[in-house]
């Protein structure tokens, strides 16, 4: 039933003036005589606007370079090879730099690590740890939340009068901060091998790598009775994956029991960490040879670690494979996940509508006529003069 209380007005004529208010719908009954009626009205509020979207997380950081393998001082008849760094010496190959794998997002490996000379002081130049992952990119604001629609209308008589218009939408939320850059894998380091203690087998530790990175492997160095000498280098540990950890690699198995004369069938290598998935890059493969004072070398060269795949910039790269009995490179670490996004803000409110009025509004007398009272906030108010 329509709210409001008809006013009767006392001014004479057939038909006395009245006014009747609606502020919900309902139904006016047009009184006997009544010809002509205002009406004003007012449409309901705009709805308030949607909120914000959530803001973008932050991109992740890059994962950390593999860490650099060692190198030991090659001992041969009791006394150390004093060979310039990167010169071959009449009885041993040329040096072969074996460095770190790249990390994601371009973090660069360890670089190798030299001996220090004179003898008798020798000790395995400690190489180089991988460089840690830059930072990831900071994500995107939050899209703005979409308008509030328009008021609903409110009508009667044949008069329409039009809702408030809807509130902007909230603006997006704050984007995440980038995530860290993984840490560096470890170079790896030693000491060789002192060149006057026969039948004695001696292992130098690999390094090990970053969070999520595996550990290099040890190498080992044997010299038995006759001066038969060989050894095995450590190979590196793989780099950390996006979700999976990199593989340690294993430690030397090198025998330490007497060889047969030269040519002899060379033991099995370290084997490298396999890199974690997913992205992390295998480490290097270590050294490994077999020499005696009458006889040439017989070696299988050691590898560098492998970069990251550069598709995957939170995974490591895998550390290197050392050379001349000395440790291999850890893997490097995984970068950290960004930062969410800030939750997106409220939109605003609606605006209220604005009243108007029409006059002169012809009405059938006795008759029934539907209001319709939009909400929130809308109202129908007729009038009329004395008939």
């Amino acid at each position: 039933m329509p709210i409001g209380a008809s006013k009767v007005g006392a001014l004479g004529g057939l038909v006395p003036g009245g006014t009747e208010t609606f502020n919900a719908p309902g139904t006016f009954s047009i009184p006997p005589g009544v010809k002509k009626v205002s009406v004003t009205g007012v449409g309901g509020a705009g709805n308030p606007g949607n909120s914000g979207a959530t803001g973008n997380p932050g991109n992740g950081g890059g994962g950390g370079g593999g860490g650099g393998g060692s190198q030991g001082a090659v001992c041969s008849d009791f006394n150390p090879i004093t060979w310039a760094f990167g010169v071959p010496s009449p009885r041993y190959p040329s040096l072969t730099i074996l460095n770190g794998g790249s990390g994601g997002g371009g973090a660069s490996g360890g670089t190798f690590g030299a001996p220090t000379f004179p003898a008798p002081n020798l000790n395995s130049g400690p190489a180089n740890s991988g460089a840690t992952g830059g930072a990831g990119n900071a994500g995107s604001i939050g899209s703005a939340g979409n308008p509030g629609n328009t008021g609903c209308s409110s009508s009667g008589l044949g008069q329409t009068f039009n809702g408030g218009a809807g509130g902007n939408g909230g603006t997006g939320g704050a984007a995440g901060n980038g995530g860290t850059g993984g840490p560096g894998g470890t170079g790896a380091s030693g000491s060789p091998p002192n060149p006057n203690a026969g039948g004695v087998n001696l292992t130098f530790s690999g390094a090990g790598g970053g969070p999520g990175g595996g550990s290099g492997g040890s190498g080992r160095w044997t010299r038995t009775p006759g001066n038969l000498q060989g050894g095995s280098s450590g190979s590196g540990g793989g780099g950390a994956g996006e979700t999976n950890s990199g593989a340690s690699a294993n430690n030397s198995n090198f025998p330490n029991s007497c060889w047969q004369p030269y040519p002899a069938v060379l033991p099995a290598q370290s084997n490298p960490g396999a890199g974690g998935t997913p992205g992390g890059g295998a480490g290097g493969t270590g050294e490994l040879r077999y020499w005696h004072n009458t006889a040439p070398v017989v070696s299988r060269g050691g590898t560098g670690g492998s970069s990251a795949n550069p598709a995957v910039t939170r995974a490591g790269g895998g550390g290197s494979g050392s050379m001349n009995q000395a440790g291999g490179g850890g893997g490097g670490g995984r970068g950290n996940a960004g930062n969410a996004g800030a939750a997106g803000n409220s939109g605003n409110p609606g605006s209220a509508a604005t009243p108007s009025t029409v006059n002169c509004v012809p009405v059938t007398p006795g008759t029934n006529a539907p209001i319709v009272v939009g909400s929130p906030g809308g109202q129908i108010v007729i009038s009329w003069n004395p008939q």
